[in-house]
């Protein structure tokens, strides 16, 4: 599945999520909104027992894009920063929910290949 800047596959219940915004991944609107609607949609398929979040390139994510944060007004602004919140609260909410049913979170063998939850 491709929605522009985040696509995913589902292989054997395991869903590989990956960032590609080139060149270092930075967390623009577009990005945040796509890896949110990205983990909604997953976390309704009962079949998926681990996610894998990584990114193309030679950056897993830089972080929030700020040039394109400067460049929206207040309101725009502030809808960014609820969504960058939001998404990271998906992804918290699912690593801790994993750990209370008694599962394991790997980590990677280096930094640029993602986040395995087990």
């Amino acid at each position: 599945m491709s929605r522009g800047y985040v696509t995913y596959v589902i292989e054997e219940n395991i869903a590989v999520i990956a960032i590609d915004n080139p060149p270092v991944n930075s967390l623009n609107s577009k990005v945040t909104r796509e890896l949110s609607q990205t983990f909604d949609e997953l976390k309704l398929n009962d079949e998926i027992r681990s996610v894998v979040l990584t990114a193309k390139g030679k950056a897993f994510a830089a972080g929030v894009d700020i040039k394109s944060f400067l460049e929206l007004d207040r309101n725009k602004g502030e809808y960014y920063a609820l969504a960058v919140t939001d998404m990271q609260r998906k992804i918290e909410e699912e690593v801790v929910a994993e750990a209370l049913r008694g599962r394991e979170m790997e980590r990677p063998i280096s930094e640029t290949e993602g986040l395995f939850l087990t």
